[in-house]
């Protein structure tokens, strides 16, 4: 997969002006250029990090651990257009980012989570600390069906591909044409990029998170070069069983542009897939990937 057959793949969203190539890269129409590049030339100071991930594979799992790890939010602080809001880096306004890194530089004995990014990882800050996080790909298009289907602003894509129910959201992630491209490209790229960061970007999995949670948090504490860290009491304060409603308040989610925005639960299990998939996801899955599980 290239970035040809990326816009191949997704030429009908690009004709409805919902998606658009930047830079080889699929990316939703109403991301602003001028965010990106301010974003690709900007340097960040040690302080920061940034969850990366494709839709729905978990960001706010790692969001959860970097709050237990005291890691402070970039959420509502700013006015107006300079405001910060609980979406993707990448759709901040673009006085916004100015905001979140001066909060950063102002306070460098400050933890700070520079907020979560669906970009790849040529659109994001070169120096940025980032800790990148992938799915199995069908629990990705499960969890999507049902968040993305609730937002208005994806009836676009969903009435383009004639989406009825969740195998019909199923085939089009596999296939690579939903609104963020092709999911294994973009992983990839990501691996490509970790590879290659002597050591700025840490990767994890959603199901590794959730079957060897402490082990992955000792990970990411030595990642982020933390010290006198209680483990166990961060694990704890990791598991799902402690989001819910308190996850929303910690994470200041007061001020976004939709309801499911607002309200961010999952129910945490790694293969309810299995039992919201038919037996017509599962032959496209085995058809389009015969190498994998």
């Amino acid at each position: 997969m290239n970035a040809a057959d990326e816009e191949k793949n997704i030429e009908g969203l690009i004709k409805l002006d919902f998606m658009k190539m930047l830079d080889g890269f699929p990316v939703r129409e109403s991301v602003d250029e001028k965010v990106i590049r301010e974003l690709q030339s900007m340097s960040l100071p040690s302080n920061a990090v940034i969850v990366a991930g494709y839709p729905k594979t978990g960001s706010h799992f790692l969001l959860q651990i970097l709050g237990q790890l005291n890691f402070r939010r970039l959420y509502d602080i700013g006015d107006g257009d300079a405001k910060c809001t609980s979406l993707p880096l990448e759709f901040q306004k673009f006085a916004a980012l100015e905001t979140m890194r001066d909060a950063v530089c102002d306070a460098p004995k400050t933890n700070f989570v520079f907020n979560h990014s669906h970009a790849y990882p040529d659109h994001l800050p070169k120096n940025a600390k980032v800790l990148y996080i992938s799915r199995d790909i069908r629990a990705v298009a499960v969890s999507g069906f049902h968040f993305f289907g609730s937002m208005e602003k994806y009836k676009i894509m969903f009435d383009h591909y004639n989406i009825k129910n969740v195998d019909d959201y199923a085939k089009i992630v596999f296939q690579g044409k939903s609104s963020y491209g092709n999911m294994f490209r973009y992983d990839a790229l990501w691996r490509e990029a970790a590879a290659a960061s002597s050591g700025r970007i840490h990767c994890v999995t959603f199901e590794g998170l959730k079957t060897e949670l402490k082990k992955n948090v000792v990970e990411i504490v030595d990642f982020l070069g933390l010290e006198n860290v209680d483990i166990d009491k961060v694990v704890e304060g990791s598991k799902f069983k402690s989001h819910d409603k308190d996850f929303n308040e910690a994470a200041k989610i007061t001020d976004t542009d939709s309801k499911s925005e607002k309200i961010v639960k999952r129910k945490g299990e790694t293969d309810s897939w299995k039992r919201e998939l038919s037996e017509v996801s599962w032959k496209l899955y085995a058809q389009l990937f015969p190498n994998r599980d």
